[in-house]
């Protein structure tokens, strides 16, 4: 599942509400899954509305905390093998 960062614009809510949210990206097309009558869904369930909100390049901000939540786990970091000598 790929996934985009989200934050919504300024003024459109206070800044301690300005989180980081998390938006499911369709594979086929590139953009970011859109729910006719709703919006753009977030991980959190919080519908967005169109040109309410920036696409970010990275995790900026504070992220919002249900999404991490409702986030795929990140791949498993390969064991490490332990020389012996050491």
């Amino acid at each position: 599942m790929a996934l985009a960062f989200v934050r919504l614009r300024p003024g459109i809510v206070g800044e301690t509400k300005r989180t980081t949210h998390l938006v499911e990206v369709v594979a086929e097309t590139g953009e970011l899954t859109f729910l006719p009558g709703f919006g753009y869904p977030t991980l959190c369930t919080l519908y967005l509305q169109p040109n309410s909100f920036d696409i970010l390049g990275e995790m900026q901000g504070m992220p919002c905390d249900r999404c991490l939540l409702k986030s795929p786990s990140p791949e498993p970091a390969p064991a490490l093998v332990l020389d012996e000598a050491s």
